[in-house]
This record gives structure tokens, C-alpha cells and sequence, in this order.
């Protein structure tokens, strides 16, 4: 594909992830069909449909615009905290996400990944799954976490924990700060991994 073919490829996408976030948060799911979207977003149905099959598709999409903070310069920061500091930013980063720019599209999400569309949810592969395991890695080798835990394990746990607090968040219709929630829930979910020492 030409660089410039491809630019505008990236562009029509992005165009469209930002205008069904958006709709929807306007005038809820049910009511945003792929013409609105198109209409919003200045796209052909063609060009729509070259990108995703569905609406669910694009919905399942804008949940995944968190690997795209995952940036070098991101994952250099978390190297200089302790492993448990980086694994709260890291878990941090997705749920300010979901804050401020998902928002209540989550119960979409799931409401999807329920209806068995998406498996790729739990691809190890993901950036943001790889970064999740590196800073867990790093807290087993310097003895902040329990060594009989693998890297995979810590980072499994943590995804359960993060989508149990998503979720919860979700069904109060967010009407908590979910950010700060999950910063209180986080020293709690650590003592199930961290070294003796550390707690």
C-alpha cells in the first residue's frame, strides 16, 4: 500500500472512531445507525465498510484506541517506577480512558463481547497486554512481587481486575469517579501478589 494511501486509510479511521464515540454518547447506541456515522464523519458507506463489517466492529475498535497511548515515551516512564507504581499507571491509563473519552460506550463493548463477536480480547500480542507483562516481569525479578507468580499470571489478574471495575462502574451508570475508585481498589488487589516484605 502507498504511504499516502495508507495516511488516508488511517485518517478515515480515525475520523470514524472519534464520530461513533461521539454519536453514541449523544444519543445512545441503539439510535446511531452506520448512515449516521458516515453522514457525520463525511465517509462513504463504501469506504465504512472497507474498514469494518459492522457497527459492533467499529464499536469493538474504539475500545482498542488504548494501545495507541502505549507509546515508547510511556512505557520509558514506567520504567523508572517501581513495578507496582508502573502497573498502576499502566492500569491507570486505561480507565482514564474509558473516562474521558468511552464513557458509558463500555456497556456496548460488552455487550458485544457477550455475543462471542470479538476474541481477541485477550490477545497476548496486544501492546498494552506485552507492557502489562514486562512491568510484571520486572516486579518478580526484583522481589516486589511473589516469585512463585509468572509475568502472564500478574498480568491476567490484573485485566480481571481492571474489567471487574469497568463493569461495575458501568452498571451504576457512571455515577462515581471511576479513576479514584480504582485507585483505592488497586492497594487492595495488589496483596494478592505482592512479596511479604513489601506489604
Amino acid at each position: 500500500m502507498a504511504r499516502g494511501t495508507y495516511k488516508c486509510a488511517k485518517e478515515t479511521k480515525k475520523r470514524l472512531l472519534e464520530t461513533v464515540i461521539e454519536l453514541i454518547k449523544e444519543k445512545g447506541y441503539a439510535n446511531v445507525s452506520v448512515r449516521d456515522i458516515c453522514r457525520t464523519a463525511e465517509v462513504s458507506s463504501g469506504s465504512f465498510y472497507h474498514h469494518y463489517p459492522s457497527k459492533e466492529a467499529l464499536v469493538l475498535d474504539a475500545y482498542y484506541h488504548i494501545d495507541q497511548y502505549v507509546t515508547k515515551e510511556f512505557i520509558e516512564k514506567c520504567e523508572k517506577q517501581p513495578p507496582r507504581d508502573s502497573i498502576r499507571s499502566l492500569l491507570g491509563l486505561y480507565l482514564k480512558l474509558i473516562d474521558e473519552e468511552i464513557g458509558l460506550l463500555v456497556k456496548e463493548y460488552y455487550r458485544v463481547m457477550l455475543a462471542g463477536m470479538n476474541i481477541s480480547a485477550l490477545d497476548p500480542h496486544r501492546p498494552y497486554y506485552q507492557a502489562l507483562c514486562a512491568q510484571a516481569e520486572r516486579g518478580i525479578t526484583d522481589g516486589s512481587f511473589r516469585r512463585e507468580c509468572e509475568a502472564k499470571e500478574i498480568a491476567e489478574y490484573f485485566m480481571r481486575f481492571l474489567r471487574s471495575e469497568i463493569f461495575d462502574w458501568a452498571i451504576h451508570g457512571g455515577d462515581y469517579n471511576l479513576v479514584a475508585q480504582f485507585l483505592k481498589d488497586y492497594e487492595l488487589a495488589l496483596w494478592g501478589i505482592v512479596a511479604s516484605k513489601e506489604r
